[in-house]
């Protein structure tokens, strides 16, 4: 018996078959089983995926391509669909997995401390009036003023300011040594506390009253955490 390509099975799924193929579906039962698993894998996609996701062009050109014609006997052209199946939900996971997942917190400001760590700040401050500075510029974006401090044995340079979502945040770039220390200062966050390491960087949060304080640096957690402990920012005025 002359058995419809997998080509065609996934036709007659989306309806779109010749007649031929619905009847020679209704009156075989390892056809009705690769139909049946063909329809699992295909409401398993549209479940899954949505409009944000976009599918690799080699990974669709693989999954579409016409199979290779079977050696001898149903058993291994039945296998060979199997196969096929398992490698396309394989290939989908692989491909559109990492996209699905939404970084978190730290894990942002982690790369915002790579990208923009290094680079002059928007507003340089240093001295007496470093807090007055800081505090003018943070607070259209941030509404309140923070009202900044040291970091001991810091260098304090300058800020700038971040938004992660719908979230503003100040950013206080230090210099510590020949290292960049970066303090997230967020108000009303929900963050818990502790330090954790993502990759050469640590990331350390604690909460100052209403504000969610997070610094970034290449020290482990067992230094920058006491470093984070020990910073003087507060909540000032709008």
């Amino acid at each position: 018996m002359t058995h419809p390509s997998d080509a065609l099975l996934s036709a007659h799924v989306d309806g779109e078959a010749p007649e031929g193929v619905a009847a020679h579906v209704a009156s075989c039962v390892q056809c009705r089983a690769r139909v049946e698993a063909l329809a699992g894998v295909a409401g398993w996609v549209a479940e899954t995926l949505d409009a944000e996701h976009e599918v690799p062009p080699s990974l669709l050109a693989a999954v579409t391509a016409e199979p290779a014609a079977p050696r001898s006997g149903s058993g291994w052209r039945g296998a060979a669909a199997a196969a096929a199946l398992l490698s396309l939900v394989g290939a989908l996971v692989l491909a559109l997995g990492d996209g699905a997942r939404t970084p978190s917190l730290r894990e942002e400001v982690v790369a915002d401390h790579r990208r923009l760590g290094a680079g002059a700040p928007e507003v340089f401050a240093s001295g007496a009036d470093a807090s007055e500075v800081l505090a003018r510029h943070f607070a259209p974006h941030l509404g309140v003023a923070p009202v900044v401090g040291g970091l001991p044995g810091a260098e304090l340079v300058g800020g700038r300011r971040c938004t992660f979502g719908d979230t503003p945040a100040a950013l206080l770039t230090y210099r510590r040594a020949a290292e960049t220390l970066s303090l997230f200062v967020f108000d009303g966050v929900d963050e818990a506390e502790g330090c954790a390491r993502y990759g050469e960087e640590s990331v350390c949060a604690r909460r100052a009253g209403a504000l969610t304080l997070m610094l970034v640096g290449p020290e482990p957690p067992a230094e920058l955490g006491p470093l984070l402990a020990s910073a003087t920012v507060a909540r000032g005025a709008q």
